[in-house]
Order: C-alpha cells, then structure tokens, then sequence
C-alpha cells in the first residue's frame, strides 16, 4: 500500500448536514427591520430582488470556467448603493453581520452526521492530516465548523469563496495541494457529490472516497463518469474509516 500523507473532505452532505432556503420573502423582511434600526431602508422584495442580481453579476464577471463568490462581497455592495458617506468606514463589519443573519435565516436544518467525529478522530488520533476542501462561504462555514467542535482536527482550510473558484476545477484542488505542500498522488479526497468531489479529485491525481448519500447526483454527459477508488453505500463510522485508511 503506499503511504497517503494526506485525508481531504467536503464539508455539507459530507461532514454536515444542511437544508437551506435563500427564496422565502420572511428572510428578506427580517433583513430589512433590521437595516432600518441602522437607518437604511429598503423593502424585502427589492432587497431579495438586489441580492439575487449583485450575485449574479458577481459570478459573471468572473472569468473562471466555475466561477464562484464571496457573499461579503454581494451584502457590501447592497449596502453601498444604501448608506451615505458618513456610514461608509462600517460597511465591511456590517455586510459581514449580514452575511451571518442571513445564513441563519435560511437555514432550516444544520445537523453533524454521527460518523464524522469518530471518523475524524481515529484519523487525527493516527498522525494523518486532515484538510477540507468546499464549495462553501468562509464566512459562515468556519463558524459552523466550530459550532459542531471539529475546526480544530484540520491542518488546512480551503473554501471556494477564498479563491473565487469551485470544485471541480482542477485550481482550487492545486490551490490546497499547493498550501499543504503535499502531492495528489499522497491525497485522499472524500466528497458525497460524483462531479464535484469525485471527479474533480480525480482529474488532478487524488484517490477518491464516494460518500453516496442517494441523493441527486446528476453528471454532465459531456464528461465521462469517475470511478471511485472507494464507494460508500452503507454510511457508518467504521465502513468510512476503513475505506479511507485501506488507501492509505
């Protein structure tokens, strides 16, 4: 067996689970209230309305072939076309405040699946380092990450927002790769999503653990499909820990 040096996760659907809803009107009126107690008004749909199309010219003014955003970003620019000059200097804290609010309010579920610790404490326990790779916001991410007490087992974090580029674009795997100082071929990437995780993972020279949650894992008929080098149907702390540790 060789010697992998190195074990990478997804976060949501893998480590996390989470049931969201950026679409329902309540979060925007709430959002809304609560710009108005800094004096600046808008109504929830223009709100919900401006949101969706700064996001949008966001991710087309990005040249990448899957591009993607920091949402810091998109409140900061909301906020800008809101406040006058004096205000100006707390834009940056308040965009993140929003960011945070607005990521607890379309959250409807936020749970840890009960192999994740056990998992990733017998690989920590094992001296293997552990890093996250996700098509994710550092923003709220990295707090739910220690919300659930598992920030601490990772050597290297790396977000998609943090590069403005998505899995599975082989960059943002050289990107970890790169920080880690650490070659694909000594990596083991575990993802749930086939496309994303699995092939992007693949395509720079990682192994591969599939996570196969049966849910909707489309894959784009132009690419043909990877095969994992571990497949996960029956989801338990020991069936996912030996399948990563016979890579190692």
């Amino acid at each position: 067996m060789s010697n992998s040096k190195a074990v990478v996760f997804d976060v949501y659907k893998t480590l996390i689970d989470i049931e969201s809803d950026e679409q329902n009107i309540e979060t925007y009126e709430f959002i809304s209230s609560w710009l108005s107690y800094k004096g600046l008004h808008i109504e929830p749909e223009d709100l919900r309305r401006k949101y969706r199309q700064i996001a949008k010219q966001e991710i087309l003014a990005n040249n990448e072939t899957y591009p993607d955003i920091d949402i810091v970003d998109v409140f900061n620019k909301i906020l800008i076309t809101l406040c006058n000059v004096e205000k100006a200097n707390d834009i940056q804290k308040d965009a993140e405040e929003m960011g945070l609010l607005f990521r607890i309010l379309t959250t409807k579920s936020l749970t840890i699946y009960r192999e994740t610790v056990p998992v990733l404490q017998a690989l920590y326990n094992r001296k293997i380092r552990l890093a996250i790779l996700s098509n994710t916001q550092r923003l709220f991410t990295l707090p739910e990450l220690r919300k659930f007490d598992i920030e601490k087992y990772f050597d290297c974090i790396l977000f998609s927002s943090d590069v403005r580029v998505s899995k599975p674009s082989s960059k943002i795997f050289e990107t970890l790769l790169n920080a880690m100082k650490i070659e694909p071929q000594d990596t083991i990437y575990v993802g749930d999503n086939l496309f994303d995780d699995i092939f992007g993972a693949q395509r720079v020279g990682m192994k591969t653990v599939w996570i196969d949650r049966k849910k909707d894992n489309a894959f784009p008929s132009e690419f043909e499909k990877p095969n994992p080098d571990k497949h996960i149907k029956e989801i338990t702390s020991e069936n996912l820990l030996d399948a990563i540790l016979s890579l190692v």
